[in-house]
């Protein structure tokens, strides 16, 4: 049971690392759209 708990948390760890990677690619994506929107509207 121990070993399950321990790799459980390892997997939710790792799924914590991979969605704040993911948060950082959006944001960055959404931002380089409005700004090309933006510059495109000029």
């Amino acid at each position: 049971m121990k070993l399950d708990n321990n790799s459980e948390n390892e997997k939710n760890k790792t799924l914590r690392k991979d969605f704040k990677v993911a948060q950082y690619i959006y944001v960055a994506l959404y931002t380089a759209l409005v700004i090309s929107l933006i510059i495109i509207s000029i």
